[in-house]
């Protein structure tokens, strides 16, 4: 016996651990899949700056020649009138720096002789893309010079190897400089400083207070769940706000001290004010874009304690929320990265790309991104302070100790009430990543195992072996035959959704630029040019339409819809699992159709309590457009 003990002990504890979903998820699931997910978004980030066309930046050439144009290539050559020309290379740099930001210039270009004189705006945006062209083409011209040198006689060594002396100015006051390069990191700073400071007090006031054995007899008094979390959340909201402020109020005093030190060392340009001031309508868009933002931090901060049983457990529930908003913060960081439609509907990320473009240059806010930006933040906001207060309605949540009994197959006793938000969450990151990592596996096969074999094993896949682990229902999941007439009302609606998603899909190319969307209209046409060629239409449907509706179904509305709708409600859970389902298809140029496509989708089978109708829907939309582009091929 004394020989089994340890085996029973091992068997119990492993169970018990087992049973603890959360703490799995937390420390096993979401930091194994976080850092890939994450990572990738980024990389995608950077792919979409290097997507956007953008005009090459402008200078400005007085007295060259015609080998230095021939060489700069890359870069917009500006003419400037005889006294502008005049301005921009006299001693005095005021003047200079007026003429170069009239016209939007990076460098004026001054050749007299063998002398180049380069006047540069160091606090342009664009200054280190033009500099690269600039030193490229400088190098260029001067081996055409020494080339020439080397053809005459009579020159001494020094002319034929050194003949252009280049002097570089600076028109920029050294401030604006920094402040240029530190717009990067200040955004980070503010988001991460938010984070901080909302951690803390939302530790305290859910999970602090059930450690002291408060929580129960706050949540018995004779208020309203929504008021009482509400309540919390402006207390933790103002300790972040505080934060932000105060830190904001320290980078100023700060700024002012280094420039008030450096000027009195006699370094011309620095200004206390210069380098502090960026204009009350970029310190209010701060605040204005931060505000939201905290919002949605604080209610996701108070939901992590709320879960939590003691205040360690809810500590270690926030560590990866601050790794979440870093890595999203730090796109801020990527040099060419502007703000973008496509960029300014990711929460943090949109809000941190366009307080650099603002703090770069306070004279140019963004205001179009800036007014998406904070759309997207208030719609953010209210579905996670939705979720929030649903979350203290949940018996679980106020009695923790009472109702765990398990999960799924692990359950020992009590009912199973369905999948989460939790577990949706989970099922769209394990779908994302492998898509994303496992799609590579298949890009030498065969066009129709490309295209099939990813949906079956990473969206139909994981969506079954939930269903079985979790023990649910497949009513509970939506997975029930329709009846007759269901199924009509399917067939009846799907012209309904093809007009939509494409209306939509012209309006976005009104919108969008050609350009970016030509990538992706020409792989698409590969891949149906492929099937077609391999096995006909018949193929192409199976591939395209068919086997497409069955996974993405199976998944979206499945257990994602079904996991959000007992987290958020219907109409929330509409919205939020079409979202997911149109970010599966990783393509910022396909999200805003696939979105519309997917609130259709969520509310027919919350309609008809089954998703074989959106099945059906989505099979006839997507066939119908293959054979559309077919034909017109």
């Amino acid at each position: 016996m004394a020989s089994k003990g340890w085996k029973t002990v091992f068997r119990t504890d492993l169970r018990e651990v087992l049973r603890d979903r959360r703490t799995l998820f937390i420390n096993l699931l979401l930091p194994v899949l976080l850092y890939p997910l994450m990572t990738l978004l980024l990389v995608q980030v950077s792919q979409i700056a290097a997507a956007t066309p953008r005009p090459p930046p402008r200078i400005a050439l007085v007295g060259a020649d015609g080998d230095l144009q021939r060489a700069l290539t890359g870069l917009t050559l500006v003419a400037l009138s005889p006294s502008e020309a005049k301005a921009a290379t006299n001693p005095d740099r005021a003047a200079a720096r007026d003429i170069l930001r009239r016209h939007d210039l990076v460098a004026v270009l001054s050749v007299e002789g063998n002398r180049l004189e380069i006047r540069r705006d160091e606090a342009h945006a664009r200054i280190d893309r033009a500099e690269e062209a600039i030193n490229k083409a400088v190098g260029q011209w001067k081996r055409q010079r020494s080339e020439q040198a080397l053809v005459g006689s009579g020159l001494n060594p020094a002319d034929v190897l050194d003949p252009v002396t280049i002097i570089r100015s600076g028109v920029a006051p050294p401030v604006e400089t920094i402040r240029t390069r530190l717009a990067g990191i200040i955004p980070l700073l503010l988001v991460v400083l938010a984070v901080s400071g909302a951690m803390y007090p939302a530790v305290d006031l859910l999970a602090g207070e059930r450690e002291r054995g408060t929580l129960e007899t706050l949540l018995s008094l004779p208020v309203r769940r929504r008021d009482l979390f509400l309540g919390k959340l402006l207390v933790v909201l103002v300790a972040a706000l505080a934060a932000v402020l105060c830190n904001l109020m320290s980078l100023g005093v700060t700024a002012a001290l280094v420039g008030s030190q450096v000027a009195a060392g006699g370094l011309e340009g620095f200004d206390a004010r210069t380098l502090a001031g960026v204009g009350l309508p970029t310190l209010g868009l701060c605040l204005l874009l931060l505000l939201p933002l905290v919002i949605t931090i604080g209610a996701v901060a108070l939901a992590l304690s709320a879960v939590a049983t003691s205040a360690k457990e809810a500590q270690n529930h926030l560590a990866p929320l601050l790794l979440v908003v870093a890595l999203l913060g730090s796109a801020a960081a990527i040099p060419d990265l502007r703000p973008n439609p496509a960029l300014d509907l990711i929460p943090v990320t949109g809000a941190t790309v366009v307080l650099r473009a603002a703090l770069e240059n306070p004279g140019r806010v963004p205001w179009g991104d800036a007014f998406l930006v904070l759309v997207a933040s208030v719609c953010t906001a209210a579905v996670i302070v939705g979720w929030a207060v649903r979350l203290l309605e949940r018996e679980d949540i106020r009695f923790p100790g009472l109702v765990r009994a398990g999960w799924g197959r692990w359950r020992t006793w009590g009912v199973n009430p369905g999948p989460g938000g939790l577990e949706a969450l989970g099922l769209v990151a394990v779908a994302a990543a492998g898509m994303t990592l496992g799609a590579g596996l298949f890009a030498q096969a065969a066009p129709a195992t490309l295209v099939v074999t990813p949906l079956i094993l990473f969206i139909a896949g994981p969506a079954l072996l939930h269903a079985w682990t979790g023990a649910y229902r497949p009513a509970q999941l939506y997975w029930i035959l329709p009846t007759w007439r269901q199924a009509g009302l399917a067939v009846l609606l799907s012209p309904l959704a093809i007009a939509v998603t494409l209306s939509v899909g012209v309006t976005q190319q009104l919108v969008v630029d050609p350009v970016l969307l030509k990538p992706v209209e020409e792989q698409m046409r590969k891949i149906l040019g492929d099937l077609s060629t391999m096995g006909g239409l018949p193929l192409l449907l199976l591939c395209t339409a068919i086997v497409p509706a069955v996974c993405e179904e199976l998944l979206c509305r499945g257990p994602i819809l079904a996991g959000l709708r007992r987290a958020l409600g219907p109409t929330t859970a509409v919205i939020v699992s079409a979202l997911l389902f149109a970010a599966l298809h990783q393509s910022p140029f396909r999200f805003v159709p696939q979105a519309v496509l997917g609130i259709l989708l969520a509310i027919l089978t919350l309609r008809t309590g089954s998703v074989m109708p959106a099945m059906i829907v989505h099979a006839l939309h997507n066939g119908s457009l293959v054979v559309a582009e077919t034909v017109l091929r």
